[in-house]
């Protein structure tokens, strides 16, 4: 199955997405809610995906677009359901203006455990996929996070921390610690900074609104090469449960240093 799936996500990304690519008219957007961006290839995709895929393994189809016309509802009760999640075009924003990184994301989930995960970036016909159990690969390459006994300096740590649905005040308490760091390089398009982190070029992510199309695809790719994800608190993350507040990492150790350091303590308490 997961050979098939990245090759299906591949091809409809390579007819129906890249041919749109710095082309859109202005009727093949709207905004869905404010600063909430959708274009007709976000919807075709999401289509056609939730048309191929039960034909793998049988779920319900949990599409980002779809969920947005017909609500959350029931969506944070599927503890035990095998489902498909879609975001049928993550970075939405960034292909609207012409501009990468965006991505295909799918995720697999068996009676309320991840399976398996799809990122196809097509800017780069970049397809990363994993399996329970099997590891993280890349256009056919394995990906393994190197793990170091040493912390690193904070002046050599890259962020990808996602300012823009935090409080206020925890919004100007983390930018401040952030400003201690390399850097904080979001490119918003999770898709892109959970590969990012799971091949070691970025150090973390963090964000608030945890929507599960969103987060698991990816952070199921940071676990299986070797990284950690856990919620502020540093609870499971569950992405069932309708909670804020989601950090990945390149290791335990540096997920811990940074909860530590960047995350404000009012959502550290358990």
């Amino acid at each position: 199955m997961i050979e098939d799936v990245g090759f299906l996500i591949r091809e409809i990304a390579l007819e129906h997405v890249m041919p749109h690519f710095q082309v859109l008219a202005q009727d093949d957007i709207r905004e869905k809610t404010p600063g909430e961006w959708v274009t007709s290839v976000d919807t075709k995709v999401e289509r056609l995906l939730a048309k191929s895929l039960p034909s793998y393994a049988e779920g319900l189809i949990i599409g980002e677009e779809q969920v947005s016309h017909s609500g959350e509802g029931s969506l944070y009760s599927l503890t035990e359901e095998s489902v498909w999640l879609i975001d049928p075009l993550d970075g939405t924003a960034n292909f609207i203006r012409g501009e990468g990184p965006f991505a295909l994301m799918v995720a697999y989930v068996r009676k309320g455990s991840v399976a398996a995960s799809w990122i196809y970036l097509p800017k780069t016909d970049c397809l990363v996929m994993a399996e329970y159990g099997s590891g993280l690969w890349k256009n056919g390459q394995r990906i393994v996070l190197a793990k170091t006994d040493k912390p690193l300096p904070f002046d050599q740590i890259t962020a990808a921390a996602h300012m823009g649905h935090f409080p206020l005040a925890e919004k100007e308490y983390i930018e401040e610690r952030l400003s201690h760091l390399k850097e904080n390089q979001p490119c918003y398009c999770a898709g892109y900074d959970y590969i990012a982190i799971a091949e070691g070029r970025k150090h973390f992510s963090l964000y608030n609104r945890t929507l599960p199309w969103d987060h698991v695809p990816g952070t199921f790719m940071v676990l299986e090469a070797g990284g950690y994800v856990a919620r502020l608190d540093n609870q499971r993350y569950n992405p069932w449960q309708k909670r804020e507040g989601l950090m990945a990492a390149q290791s335990e150790e540096l997920w811990q240093e940074m909860q530590h350091f960047v995350v404000p303590p009012v959502r550290t308490a358990v």
